[in-house]
């Protein structure tokens, strides 16, 4: 059945009859007809080459799939739950009245652009997979965007959220007590991980990458404890301030190709030994709790620079200098070993 436009809970508006809502419909939008969602509405399919609008009161719930063909799909406060994938020119927009993902699948070419206004903003729960691509605000900063999660919940899959050109461009966690774990590709040139609520957990199991020149992308101090089996780096110039107030893990920590990689919050020694470099500085702007143990800094590939923060406790050794700066830092009841380097610039 298909549409000939407006609201979708004006049965006139549809061709032979309306949708019943109940999951047995396939229904299709032709080009030119430009449609709003303003009730629940539960359907097995929708192929749309128009344009489909998910407004506030409404909630879209597709079993098998939207296919947006052509036109545009577009959230609007309301609320979507399925697999999307555009093809032939249509697409998939965010607006700032906001809306809800609500175990939502974007497939392998679909991108959900948030970038079309500044403001845009989604909200996450019941999981997300992204084959895709979500861009988060626009590549010159002009216009920012959230994403929010709002829930315990995982983001898989094998695309990438993108980051854009500001630190405006965020993902907040907005519900206590909470715990994302990402397994996709977080990645751009500036943005946040963000959390005024408390216990709002972070567990990397994918990639987050700062990797555009002249950026800068922040955890910040809320989002803690943050734990990291995945990757997180800093490359091609960017910056990445790992601030969440506890942290740990034993994935790579990378500063490669000019790229600055801050280590901030309190984290372990076995946290600080998985750092790899090539031709990048890391900077320790927080607390390395090495009580009892020895710190070895990277031989190779650039130097770690105590940028205001602490190196605390155990023996200090290796022949790779801890670089002094003019921000200060403390060395806290270290031991440093014989041979062990450190040197001020």
């Amino acid at each position: 059945m298909g549409a000939s436009g407006g609201v979708w809970s004006n049965a006139a508006n549809w061709s032979p009859a309306a949708p019943s809502g109940q999951g047995t419909d396939d229904v299709t939008i032709p080009s030119g007809v430009t449609t709003t969602v303003d009730q629940p509405f539960l359907l097995t399919s929708l192929t749309t080459s128009g344009g489909v609008v998910i407004a506030g009161q409404g909630t879209l719930v597709v079993t098998q799939g939207i296919h947006v063909t052509g036109g545009q799909l577009k959230l609007a406060g309301g609320i979507l739950q399925g697999a999307v994938t555009t093809s032939a020119g249509g697409t998939f927009v965010g607006t700032s009245a906001g809306g809800t993902l609500n175990n939502v699948a974007i497939a392998i070419g679909t991108t959900f652009d948030l970038t079309q206004v500044s403001g845009a903003t989604c909200t996450v729960s019941g999981g997300l997979t992204v084959d895709g691509t979500i861009t988060l605000g626009s590549s010159d900063g002009a216009r920012t965007a959230r994403l929010l999660s709002s829930a315990t919940q995982t983001w898989a899959g094998s695309g990438s959220i993108v980051f854009g050109g500001s630190t405006g461009d965020i993902i907040q966690f907005i519900a206590d007590s909470t715990t994302l774990t990402n397994q996709v590709t977080i990645r751009g040139q500036s943005g946040q991980f963000f959390s005024q609520n408390t216990a709002t957990a972070l567990i990397n199991q994918g990639t987050i990458s700062a990797d555009v020149s002249g950026g800068l992308i922040n955890i910040l101090a809320g989002v803690s404890p943050l734990t990291n089996s995945g990757t997180i780096q800093a490359i091609n110039g960017d910056t990445l301030n790992v601030a969440s107030a506890s942290w740990s893990g034993t994935g790579p920590l990378a500063a490669n190709t000019a790229g600055i990689l801050q280590l901030g919050g309190t984290f372990p020694t076995t946290t600080a030994q998985s750092v790899v470099q090539s031709a990048g500085t890391v900077q320790l702007t927080g607390t390395l709790a090495n009580t009892g143990n020895v710190f070895t800094p990277a031989s190779t590939g650039g130097p770690w620079v105590l940028a205001g923060g602490t190196l605390s406790g155990g023996t200090l050794s290796g022949a790779s200098p801890l670089v002094g700066s003019t921000a200060g830092g403390t060395l806290n009841a270290v031991t440093v070993a014989t041979g062990a380097a450190s040197t001020s610039r």
